[in-house]
């Protein structure tokens, strides 16, 4: 059987796997422009250690699900400015690239409460 609910899931993981790396790549990348863009010393030296962390953090991502759940919302009255959009939530916000929703949003997003206040019947 092919194309089911599981595999279209295992595929957006991928996806989100492969987003993570461009990230990385991308941190990388502006640490040594970084280097080259400040206006004075004090300014290199602060953008060169916040880039830094930020490559370094994106490094160490451990290897397991980008994402631990999932927002649908439907048309209902509830739903808002959300409504017939898909959300996932993860520990970490994953970009989907420059003009794109993201891959998945970071657990402490604002829209992600709603995954913490749902029940059984949500």
């Amino acid at each position: 059987m092919t194309g089911t609910g599981l595999d279209e899931e295992r595929a957006y993981l991928e996806e989100c796997r492969a987003a993570l790396r461009r990230m990385l790549d991308g941190a990388r990348f502006n640490v040594v422009v970084g280097e080259h863009v400040a206006g004075d010393r004090y300014s290199a030296e602060r953008l060169g250690r916040h880039l830094k962390s930020l490559a370094k953090e994106l490094a160490e991502e451990p290897e397991g699900p980008m994402f631990f759940g999932r927002l649908d919302f439907g048309g209902g009255p509830d739903a808002g400015d959300h409504r017939g959009r898909r959300y996932y939530i993860g520990r970490r916000h994953i970009s989907g690239g420059t003009g794109h929703q993201p891959l998945v949003l970071d657990w402490r997003a604002p829209v992600s409460t709603v995954f913490y206040q749902a029940d059984a019947r949500d």
